[in-house]
């Protein structure tokens, strides 16, 4: 039941969480915007680059921040950046987003 409750509260530390299902959107919709599939990993890497700098978590924690004061609940905590396991997992989540767009109206 651990890695139930891992992937539902999107532990970044796990290969797959809730989040992933947020990169299969992803790559869904560059698809659906017209990015090849080279563009579609490029930009699915760059965000994962982005995401782990001390930029990107600064960014997560201000947001988790905005989030708890403005809704009254917890999205995330102490946001430290993925996995590498996590970051590759997302990267061919938006892999497989826009191969299953392609596949299924391309």
């Amino acid at each position: 039941m651990g890695w139930l409750r891992t992937f539902f509260l999107g532990d970044e530390k796990f290969p797959i969480t809730v989040w992933t299902i947020i990169h299969v959107i992803f790559g869904i919709i560059c698809w659906w915007i017209g990015l090849n599939l080279f563009w579609t990993t490029g930009a699915a890497v760059g965000w994962e680059l982005i995401e782990n700098s001390s930029y990107g978590m600064a960014m997560f924690e201000s947001l988790g921040f905005t989030i708890t004061r403005l809704c009254g609940f917890v999205l995330w905590q102490g946001y430290n950046g993925d996995s590498i396991a996590n970051s590759y997992c997302d990267v061919f989540a938006a892999m497989v987003g826009w191969g299953m767009a392609n596949w299924i109206w391309g």
